[in-house]
C-alpha cells in the first residue's frame, strides 16, 4: 500500500521503507538540493523555507545547496508544524541536537 513520507510529498509503499530513505538519498549524488528540489520534494513554498533559514531555524545552504542534514531537519520542522508551533519544534530539536545549525 503506498503512503506519503511523513513530512514530504513522495509517495512510497509502506512496506518498503528501505527503498524510501534510498529515494531520498538519491536525491543528494550531485552535492546537495537547490531549494526548488526542496520545496518540490517537502510540499513547502520556497520563501517558507527562506524564512525558516533567515529565523535561525535551520542553518544557510553552503553553494545555494543544503545537505542531508538540512533537508532533513526541513522534513522534520514540516511534520511537526501541525502540532507545535515553530518556535516549540526549534526548541525541542535544539534540546535533542545541542544546536539548530
Amino acid at each position: 500500500m503506498d503512503w506519503t513520507i511523513p513530512g514530504t510529498v513522495l509517495k512510497g509503499p509502506r512496506e518498503d521503507v528501505e527503498g524510501s530513505i534510498r529515494q531520498i538519498e538519491g536525491l543528494f549524488l550531485a552535492g546537495g538540493m537547490v531549494l526548488s528540489q526542496v520545496s518540490s520534494i517537502t510540499g513547502l513554498e520556497a520563501y517558507t523555507i527562506q524564512n525558516w533559514v533567515k529565523r535561525g531555524f535551520l542553518a544557510p545552504p553552503q553553494n545555494k545547496r543544503y545537505d542531508l542534514e538540512q533537508v532533513c531537519r526541513i522534513i522534520t520542522i514540516n511534520m511537526l508544524k501541525g502540532a507545535l508551533p515553530l518556535e516549540k519544534i526549534c526548541s525541542m530539536m535544539r534540546y535533542i541536537n545541542g544546536d539548530l545549525t
